[in-house]
């Protein structure tokens, strides 16, 4: 705490010796203080290793007072993304991704029958098991969470799907799986909305339906992953 040496003694006072001056000082001197911690010096923060699009990160770098209610929203749900880790670091999942964090010294006594080592190392052995029980347990739980909630949460993520950013982290998702270089995706999701027409045959293209021979696909090069046109499922296949 920065105090002058005269705040510093009256700190050091208890109340009941003060008069009534002097307690109203001291309060604002404690309260002062108080808020410095409450409210530290903003720093520019760094969003570089996580894994943020751009309007993410330019959401959480502007002041809440200036948002809308649902922006608010978002930008609270993305703070506690981050708070708890779910970002910037992969989540441990297995046992064995759990032991391979481990150590070289961990490792060696946890592959030791306990009565083979001292009391100290034994503590630790028991620390290391009660880890990947918990990581156990914590994947069990979250099992027999989805099997007895399977319908609920399809039914959810079929909902999810139907909004605009469902449907674009679903187109996302599936063009990675079919190799499409990703470096661009912005682009290509803005362009593959805004098109109507097929680029070869200039037939009308539906979206969000089952494969027909109008559906709109997005065509890209199988070797090297860039994407080429929008076309019809038609003129989609006779390319390939």
């Amino acid at each position: 705490m920065n105090l002058t040496e005269q705040e510093l003694n009256l700190m050091k006072q208890k109340p009941r010796n003060l008069s009534d001056e002097q307690k109203k000082e001291r309060r604002q001197i404690y309260m002062r203080e108080y808020n410095k911690k409450l409210r530290p010096t903003q720093e520019v923060k760094d969003y570089s290793n996580l894994n943020l699009t751009k309007e993410e990160i330019n959401l959480l770098q502007q002041k809440p007072k200036n948002l809308s209610d649902e922006k608010k929203r978002e930008r609270n749900n993305l703070q506690q993304r981050i708070k708890t880790k779910k970002l910037g670091k992969p989540k441990i999942t297995t046992e064995e991704e759990c032991i391979n964090k481990f150590t070289e010294e961990e490792k060696r006594i946890y592959g030791i029958l306990p009565k083979f080592l001292n009391e100290e190392e034994k503590r630790v052995r028991h620390k290391l098991c009660r880890r990947i029980r918990r990581l156990n347990e914590k994947k069990q739980n979250q099992t027999n969470y989805y099997n007895n909630n399977k319908e609920e949460l399809n039914r959810k993520e079929r909902e999810y799907r139907k909004t605009d950013k469902g449907y674009k982290q679903s187109k996302k998702h599936r063009w990675e799986q079919q190799g499409l270089n990703m470096e661009n995706f912005e682009e290509v999701f803005e362009r593959y909305i805004k098109t109507t027409k097929c680029d070869f045959c200039e037939i009308e293209l539906v979206m969000r339906v089952k494969m027909c021979a109008v559906s709109k696909c997005m065509d890209h090069d199988h070797t090297t992953g860039e994407f080429r046109n929008i076309l019809c499922s038609s003129c989609n296949v006779r390319r390939k």
